[in-house]
């Protein structure tokens, strides 16, 4: 019974808790909802030290007022690509203190990689995260 119990504590542990990103997708220069655009998570997991394994899972389309919700996105290594035909990507992932990092354009424009972790936008992650579409 208590190798039962352990077990049952470590599991949450183990994989972690899941939470629901929201987003509205807006062209930048024009304020209107991006209702073309799809949002992409992908897990990422590592079994051994240095051995990662990214997964593509669920596609989700915008709805006519560029709204998507994405669910089972964990706070470790997650992360939501966001794209649509004519705009630049963005990407969205936890980085601790439940807020949500957000990079927009993705990849940064700025040559160097580590410009988009200095620049990101931070917000709160039970929020609906706005995100402005860059055109091409």
């Amino acid at each position: 019974m208590i190798r039962v119990l352990k077990a049952l504590v470590c599991i949450p542990f183990l994989t972690g808790c899941t939470h629901t990103m929201k987003f509205r997708l807006v062209d930048e220069d024009s304020g209107k909802p991006v209702a073309t655009a799809t949002a992409r998570l992908t897990k990422v997991d590592y079994r051994f030290l240095m051995d990662r394994e990214e997964r593509n899972l669920e596609l989700r389309m915008a709805d006519t007022e560029g709204l998507i919700s994405v669910s089972g996105v964990r706070q470790a290594h997650d992360y939501v690509l966001i794209e649509a035909p004519g705009y630049l990507n963005a990407r969205a992932g936890f980085i601790g203190d439940g807020k949500v990092g957000l990079v927009s354009p993705y990849p940064p424009l700025d040559p160097n990689p580590d410009t988009h972790y200095l620049n990101q936008k931070r917000v709160a992650q039970d929020t609906v995260i706005v995100v402005l579409l860059k055109r091409r």
